[in-house]
């Protein structure tokens, strides 16, 4: 009798120690899940930014700061004012090469440059081939991503998405 009573107790033990060793690595992977999840729903936010204000460019006559203003107070959960920036580039063909005729940053954003400049320029556009005073507009929206598990100033990496128009 005293053999099976010790017998399930040195089980109960043993089951113990299992969910110890094996507890914080479980805790670490969903923690690890909820943080991916994070990162693409506020990736999805910014395509979904850039469309709609590539799309506001285009169409409409309002000006940039007006539409980089209502989209950032569209965003909520995303902190444009802290953590992201954006900007507005009209780009033509001059002399058989695309040129930046105009490039405006938001005012209420962080210090993110573009990733659209003169160096930058044939990359940004996709391979799209401007004809001779052909205009297009790239609306990109960076957003620096708090991670779960970042040190310091070290692991934050930026999101960015941009729209040719």
């Amino acid at each position: 009798m005293e053999l099976r009573a010790y017998a399930r107790w040195s089980q109960a033990g043993q089951s113990v120690v299992e969910l110890a060793l094996v507890l914080p690595l479980l805790i670490l992977f969903i923690l690890g899940v909820a943080d991916l999840s994070r990162a693409i729903y506020r990736y999805n936010a910014i395509v979904n930014l850039s469309r709609e204000g590539a799309n506001l460019a285009a169409r409409t006559t309002m000006d940039a700061p007006t539409i980089m203003n209502t989209l950032a107070a569209k965003a909520l959960p995303l902190a444009l004012d802290q953590n992201g920036m954006m900007y507005l580039t009209e780009v033509e063909q001059v002399s058989g090469t695309p040129a930046i005729r105009s490039q405006i940053g938001w005012t209420g954003g962080s210090s993110l440059p573009s990733r659209v400049d003169g160096g930058t320029l044939a990359g940004a556009l996709g391979g799209i081939q401007l004809q001779p005073g052909q205009k297009v507009l790239v609306f990109e929206v960076l957003y620096r991503y708090d991670s779960l598990f970042k040190s310091g100033d070290g692991f934050a990496p930026i999101l960015h998405s941009q729209t040719i128009f």
